[in-house]
């Protein structure tokens, strides 16, 4: 994939210090609000997650969910307090620093996957690579897609496949190894079933924790069925102090 004006250029590598505390995620007073003319949406005084717990966070739509993952990938800033991610003061970071910080330790799967349509499934997965460490990273992760397709149980053939032509089930599997590629610390999933039948949920979950056993996850969804895969699971109304129609 060759340089691009839209691509992240600080490769910076951050030293996460998680077994100094045993924590993924840390909260501490963490208030915002849209603007200053707004009240806050998120009021969460404290909450923590340990290097690599599973946690399902469930609730309506409206009740904070997306904000709160938006405010742990770094793509909206605190009002107030602040957001310890591995040991890093991640809400105190400037904004080049936490897309830096979220491209080598955080991975993000999406409810829409997300995939770019006219990449192959390599080169969507290379791109993940790159945000990380530029063309070395691409390097590296051409390493190491062939075993990790072949462990989502897909053909080693994918990889030159347009992410247009792929099948639902392929889409939900190829976001995973993107997901994951850079073997991140913690695991972000915003709504990723909500427009998957049943057995193709499962299938979905099943896979998901299998390849992110050492890793810490947020699993966010309004299917609360879904609980049974996590040891812990917390409703966002309890975590979030406001309560109202939230984004």
């Amino acid at each position: 994939m060759p340089d691009s004006p839209n691509l992240p250029t600080d490769h910076t590598s951050f030293k996460a210090n998680e077994d100094a505390t045993g924590e993924a995620v840390g909260l501490s007073h963490l208030k915002f609000a849209y603007s200053e003319q707004d009240n806050p949406v998120i009021d969460i005084p404290s909450w923590h997650l340990a290097k690599s717990e599973k946690c399902f966070i469930a609730g309506p739509s409206g009740a904070g969910k997306s904000t709160l993952l938006n405010l742990l990938t770094g793509t909206l800033a605190p009002t107030e307090g602040e957001i310890t991610l591995l040991g890093q003061p991640f809400s105190s970071l400037s904004s080049r620093k936490r897309d830096a910080f979220r491209a080598r330790h955080i991975g993000v799967v999406f409810q829409q996957f997300n995939l770019i349509e006219y990449l192959t499934v390599q080169q969507n997965i290379e791109a993940a690579a790159y945000f990380y460490k530029g063309k070395a990273g691409m390097t590296e992760a051409r390493q190491r897609i062939p075993s990790m397709l072949e462990h989502l149980q897909l053909s080693p053939t994918i990889g030159r496949k347009k992410a247009a032509t792929l099948s639902v089930g392929q889409r939900q599997r190829v976001a995973i190894a993107r997901a994951l590629i850079n073997r991140p610390q913690l695991l972000i999933a915003d709504e990723p079933t909500s427009s998957l039948d049943a057995q193709t949920r499962d299938q979905f979950m099943q896979l998901l924790l299998d390849i992110a056993q050492d890793t810490a996850v947020i699993f966010v969804s309004h299917d609360v069925s879904l609980a049974r895969y996590f040891s812990r699971h917390e409703d966002i109304r309890e975590i979030n102090a406001i309560q109202g129609n939230v984004q």
